[in-house]
């Protein structure tokens, strides 16, 4: 089920090189038409994740002024033009992890896909790499705390420009090196009556 929000009525920004004074780029804003879309619940941790690739969860759209943008279940289209995308996912006791926006609409059919502690390599069935395809944004390396018990949300970042002829399907994936097997998706905020946000993706079309 998604869930929208509403639109929000704020003037922001939302580019490395047009960053309101005083903003820095933690939490760019956002102007013109845009597309915010979230991981939200009420309560409780955002759940298990598994080794190697997870499909974050996404069900609530917060502002959409993108004609074509579109949420699906866990997934969002895209209409043709080029867009900045900024998304942040929490992550718990998984040692070493990284975001990746993948192409669901461009991915090939078949895949071998080799990965290290960050490094990937994805091939099709006849050996051509198709990383660029498949994955045109990779985010940056993070790495959780490796102290035992040390239950402290860690937080991934992705960031680049996108520019497709089409409309077409993205999802973010998450890669994790370690299980964690009741939280490693991000834990609840203790105490808070507020929603849980694991996962927060803000799309510019420019």
């Amino acid at each position: 089920m998604v869930r929208v929000l509403g639109r929000l009525g704020v003037r922001m920004t939302f580019s490395s090189i047009r960053v309101a004074s005083g903003q820095g780029l933690r939490n760019p804003p956002l102007i013109g038409l845009g597309f915010i879309i979230q991981h939200r619940e009420t309560s409780g941790p955002a759940g298990a994740n598994v080794v190697n690739f997870n499909t974050r969860k996404l069900n609530t759209q917060i502002v959409n002024t993108i004609a074509g943008a579109i949420l699906g279940v866990n997934k969002f289209t895209l209409p043709a033009g080029t867009f900045e995308v900024v998304a942040r996912a929490t992550a718990v006791n998984v040692v070493r992890h990284r975001l990746f926006l993948f192409n669901l609409t461009d991915a090939p059919d078949v895949l071998q896909l080799e990965d290290g502690l960050g490094n990937l390599q994805l091939e099709d069935g006849s050996g051509d790499l198709q990383l660029e395809t498949t994955y045109p944004i990779i985010g940056l390396n993070h790495r959780t705390n490796p102290s035992a018990g040390s239950d402290e949300n860690s937080t991934a970042m992705l960031r680049g420009r996108l520019t497709i002829s089409g409309a077409k399907e993205f999802e973010l994936h998450h890669w994790m090196q370690e299980v964690q097997a009741t939280h490693g998706l991000g834990l609840a905020a203790s105490g808070s009556e507020l929603d849980q946000i694991f996962v927060q993706i803000n799309i510019l079309k420019v």
